[in-house]
């Protein structure tokens, strides 16, 4: 909006200047015309006739471009109706057979598998013998048993790839040391096979109840 009003003064304005330049033009050739020279040198100036102008408004017009018109799409090729999209026949039993396709590559050994102790495996380590194996390496302590102790003592350890024990500790103390170090006797006698991940052994870390219970 403050533009269109910026332009239309300005339209204004060229329109009173040139109006003026054109009078002021027309009164100075009258003048010069009018002044009369006598034979004595002397100027002779005459007084001017009055002069009426009539300007006519000047129109101003803006000349706008037209964009040429946009060129009409090309339009698509045409296809015979005579003419047979299948004239070859694609087999796609040739795409589905399997038979002939190499066999992937072996996977590369990974040699993180032996660093680390995992706690999951595709095949967890199970113990020889089963849980009767433990119980049997299983000695209740004589003062505990005298004084009618029981109590369950959490162990936890690692099985290698060996299957072997390894770095046992109490997780989970029965409160009585007697009762704990058994348990820690016991699972360091018993053996395990060893846990397998992508068809390696590999080390797994577990855990074990202990129950020691008066008969």
């Amino acid at each position: 909006m403050k533009s269109a009003e910026s332009n239309k003064d300005l339209r204004n304005d060229y329109r009173i200047t040139l109006k003026g330049s054109i009078a002021l033009s027309i009164i100075i050739a009258v003048i010069f015309f009018k002044l009369d020279i006598s034979s004595t040198g002397e100027l002779d100036v005459r007084p001017l006739d009055r002069v009426e102008l009539e300007i006519d408004d000047v129109q101003i017009t803006r000349v706008i471009e037209t964009p040429p018109a946009p060129m009409p799409p090309r339009p698509p090729a045409q296809v015979p109706d005579d003419q047979l999209i299948d004239d070859e026949f694609i087999s796609f039993d040739e795409f589905l057979n399997t038979d002939n396709l190499p066999a992937p590559p072996p996977s590369e050994p990974d040699d993180d598998l032996n660093d680390e102790p995992f706690f999951a495996v595709e095949f967890m380590p199970e113990m020889q013998g089963g849980q009767a194996a433990l119980y049997q390496h299983l000695e209740y302590p004589a003062n505990e048993r005298r004084a009618g102790i029981e109590g369950t003592v959490w162990l936890q350890f690692v099985v290698d790839v060996n299957g072997n024990v390894t770095n046992p500790e109490v997780l989970r103390s029965s409160g009585y040391s007697g009762l704990d170090s058994a348990a820690l006797d016991a699972i360091r006698k018993v053996s395990f096979s060893p846990g397998i991940q992508q068809g390696r052994a590999v080390p797994v870390q577990m855990t074990q109840p202990v129950r020691f219970v008066l008969r």
